[in-house]
């Protein structure tokens, strides 16, 4: 079979492979007309580079080992802090508030402690806003609040370390100092 004449010069002849990353004559694969050659580093996207390497991130071009853009509004950090800061929450007020180990609640027992215990577990939240949030004071307000549980827990749960109440107010404390501690406004 004799070889295919290439129209207008704009495709490879048979048996021919465009370089990776480029069409023919520095056109990207699915780009459609002709295209003048290599057109230096411009960064736009359907114009190639010196090494035929494309403007557009995790394009045909894109260097080895890099990953593209997912474009999360989170990242691990922020998701692992909101985590941590609810978790303090909930485990301290159930921790106080349900009634295990054939006791009564906290509530029943110092409802002023209690009641400490569950502002201080709010408090620590401030700690997840950022410096414009709270006038600036959000981390020093959850640090507050962490310090508050560490005091609870020191005075109150250490004491009867063994039962299930003290556990679970024993991890929320535990969660709250960790998230106050990986806050990105932390002062100390």
């Amino acid at each position: 079979m004799p070889p295919r004449p290439q129209g207008q010069g704009d495709r490879p002849g048979w048996g021919q492979q465009p370089a990776y990353g480029q069409g023919a004559q520095g056109r990207h694969p699915g780009q459609t007309g002709p295209q003048s050659g290599q057109q230096g580093q411009s960064g736009q996207p359907g114009q190639s580079g010196p090494a035929g390497q494309s403007g557009q991130p995790g394009g045909y071009g894109a260097a080895a080992g890099s990953a593209p853009q997912t474009g999360s509004g989170t990242d691990n950090g922020t998701l692992v802090r909101i985590v941590l800061h609810a978790l303090a929450l909930l485990l301290v007020v159930l921790g106080i508030s349900i009634p295990m180990d054939d006791m009564g609640t906290l509530w029943g027992d110092s409802a002023a402690w209690a009641a400490f215990a569950v502002v201080a577990a709010i408090a620590q939240g401030a700690a997840f806003f950022t410096k414009p949030a709270l006038g600036g004071n959000g981390w020093f307000i959850g640090a507050a609040g962490a310090a508050g549980l560490l005091l609870f827990w020191t005075l109150l749960m250490l004491p009867m370390i063994q039962t299930n109440m003290a556990f679970m107010v024993t991890v929320g404390t535990a969660c709250a100092a960790v998230a106050v501690a990986l806050s990105p406004d932390r002062r100390l």
